[in-house]
């Protein structure tokens, strides 16, 4: 018998989850110094100034993209994003930070926000997978935010590494896949990132190589990280939605397509719907069944060849794929690329387009 999800185990786009005086706050706090129009970037989000101090109004998801457009129409300097993120960390959810900045090392930190990344960043979702040599922490889009995407990447990485420089952990000995074109200017990126960057990538990811990622952090504290993720819990099981929408697909599609082929109709199921609300449903958040369906077949099928170093043949069986020369083709449609070449480009930081 298929189990029916229930509403408040996700949260979708025009919810009102986010606490307005944090995240909208300091985007237009950080817009003053940039001598941004501060009407215009409040134009059409139904956010008022007089608002921002009022801990009991909250905003959407939809309203916070709203702003973000509104940001990157005014940003000229391509910057914004990255110094948006080097206060993130700070404006959130204190008690989180508390359990981030007590953690045992850094593998345990990048756990940490992956657990609560609905506490500290609303709009992505993450992932985090290891092999012998790294740690790829994997951000995804969890309520349906393509034209943001960009944005949201980029100020999530640097908030990341604002997090790691306190810990003594330098740029340059970490890599990052943007799926952006590369820009004319990479200046501003390289200035913030360093220069292992590699665009134009199948995911947006951070890896971190694993003799940083066990390395004992100075702040540890086993009693306060406890007491604060206690607190953090709390938190999270006192607000609707714990995931986003798309998160809470993306996680079921992940678990499902490895045992059984996925429908429509399997899908919709599961959401307690009919196709035809489930694909209306999809749509309000841009995104399809099919876009979704392919996007975690991509992350399985780079998983497996990249960290698992699996055949084609083998990836294609645990996709239930029928053959190897079918996952070629399908492997190139999501990625752009053969899966030998992209492979050996993921692994090799050498073959990054700088």
């Amino acid at each position: 018998m298929t189990q029916h999800t229930t509403l408040p185990s996700y949260y979708t786009v025009d919810d009102k989850i986010l606490p307005i005086g944090q995240i909208p706050a300091a985007m237009l706090e950080l817009a003053k110094h940039h001598r941004m129009d501060i009407n215009g970037l409040l134009r059409g989000t139904g956010i008022f100034v007089q608002d921002l101090t009022r801990r009991d109004c909250n905003i959407s998801c939809e309203q916070l993209k709203h702003l973000i457009n509104n940001l990157e129409k005014q940003n000229h300097n391509h910057e914004f994003a990255l110094r948006f993120g080097r206060q993130l960390p700070y404006i959130n959810n204190s008690v989180l930070l508390q359990a981030i900045i007590n953690a045992s090392c850094i593998r345990d930190l990048l756990e940490i926000i992956r657990n609560y990344c609905r506490l500290y960043y609303p709009l992505c979702f993450l992932h985090l997978i290891s092999d012998a040599n790294n740690h790829y922490l994997i951000i995804n889009d969890a309520i349906g935010c393509p034209q943001q995407h960009k944005f949201l990447c980029q100020s999530f990485i640097s908030s990341v590494l604002t997090l790691l420089k306190a810990s003594d952990i330098d740029k340059n000995q970490l890599a990052f896949y943007l799926e952006q074109p590369k820009p004319e200017n990479t200046a501003p990126l390289q200035t913030y990132l360093g220069s292992r960057i590699c665009f134009n990538a199948p995911i947006s990811a951070i890896v971190i190589p694993d003799a940083i990622g066990q390395k004992p952090l100075s702040n540890y504290s086993e009693t306060i990280k406890i007491q604060a993720l206690e607190q953090c819990r709390d938190s999270i099981q006192s607000i609707p939605g714990r995931q986003g929408f798309l998160e809470h697909l993306q996680k079921w599609l992940l678990r499902k397509i490895p045992r059984e082929d996925i429908t429509l109709q399997t899908c919709s199921e599961y959401f307690g719907t009919s196709p035809a609300t489930f694909k209306r449903r999809l749509k309000i958040h841009q995104t399809s069944f099919q876009y979704e369906l392919d996007r975690a077949r991509k992350l399985l099928a780079l998983s497996l060849l990249v960290l698992q170093n699996l055949s084609n043949d083998e990836v294609a069986k645990h996709l239930r794929i029928n053959d190897s020369a079918n996952f070629r083709r399908s492997f190139k449609r999501w990625t752009g690329a053969l899966p030998s070449t992209l492979k050996h480009q993921l692994l090799d930081p050498q073959n990054f387009n700088f």
